[in-house]
């Protein structure tokens, strides 16, 4: 299965904390994390943002 990673940018139960990096199926990422504001995608500026 293809997977990506992204930036949590709050709590998930069973997935991690907010600002957290995971690695999740892609499909699961575009049809519910990213859509509901639950994640970013991992870019460089996002990165550097996070530190």
């Amino acid at each position: 299965m293809p997977s990506t990673q992204i930036i949590l940018t709050e709590n998930v139960p069973g997935l991690g904390a907010e600002a957290d990096v995971v690695k999740v199926r892609r499909g699961y990422a575009r049809n519910f994390l990213l859509p509901t504001g639950k994640a970013h995608e991992v870019t460089p500026r996002a990165m550097r943002k996070r530190l």
